[in-house]
């Protein structure tokens, strides 16, 4: 049985787990745990309240940062109203849920809602764009083959992101183990960042060497699949263009 409470209550959950032992309330081979999380602060290192002091509703930080997204948004010109209202909420709650599990869960946090929000770093603005990024790279190539068969490296920075979507299994293991879901989220980053760095040392769409441009389309259709997986688990929505 886990408890996920906060562990300014660690001390309460050690006395109620030794009284239910001693009182013989639960049997001896059943597992009790508390995982315990930190709190959300602001920028005075006390837990985030409203300008009035009150504790923040869920729903009055959604609109929070909903506000500084759309803010954002509202000024590109690749969509129309209606998809720029449910691009800023998928953004927004990117933000929101990889903001808060990129951080251990036993420590406290800042909310910065620039650094929530930011396009590049350790946010779900930045995954979102990712995928965003390949979706473009992927249209622009449309119906062109993809070598299915490749056995050829052809950069340093190919290899590295290889390296790493093979070694995806490991994270998940090992978040699960440790009850960790920032092991996902910094994973999540480091492919999104090596993506990055992959895309910006080649020129995939603009590469004439037919075999070779076909291998790095399919290199950005394993990403892109993995790293929606990713935000999948982490109850975050892809966009398709942003």
């Amino acid at each position: 049985m886990w408890y996920i409470v906060d562990n300014r209550q660690s001390l309460h959950f050690t006395q109620v787990f030794r009284c239910a032992r001693k009182g013989l309330i639960i049997p001896e081979d059943t597992k009790i745990c508390h995982l315990c999380f930190g709190t959300m602060n602001g920028k005075d290192g006390k837990p985030y309240k409203t300008r009035d002091g009150e504790v923040m509703k869920l729903k009055d930080f959604y609109n929070t940062v909903y506000e500084a997204v759309y803010e954002r948004v509202k000024e590109s010109s690749f969509s129309h109203e209606a998809d720029k209202e449910n691009i800023a909420n998928k953004i927004t709650l990117a933000a929101i849920k990889f903001g808060d599990l990129i951080n251990h869960r036993t420590k406290n946090y800042i909310f910065d809602i620039e650094k929530f929000t930011a396009s590049e770093g350790k946010t779900g603005t930045f995954l979102l764009y990712t995928i965003a990024r390949i979706n473009s790279i992927l249209k622009k190539a449309g119906n062109e083959p993809i070598n299915k068969n490749s056995q050829t490296v052809y950069s340093d920075s190919e290899r590295e992101l290889i390296l790493t979507l093979s070694l995806q299994n490991e994270a998940f293991e090992l978040a699960y183990n440790e009850k960790a879901p920032n092991i996902i989220c910094e994973n999540a980053y480091k492919i999104a960042s090596d993506f990055s760095k992959f895309y910006s040392e080649n020129h995939i769409i603009g590469e004439k060497d037919l075999l070779k441009r076909a291998s790095w389309l399919k290199l950005c259709k394993a990403t892109k699949k993995i790293l929606e997986n990713y935000l999948y688990i982490l109850g975050i929505e892809p966009v398709e263009i942003m």
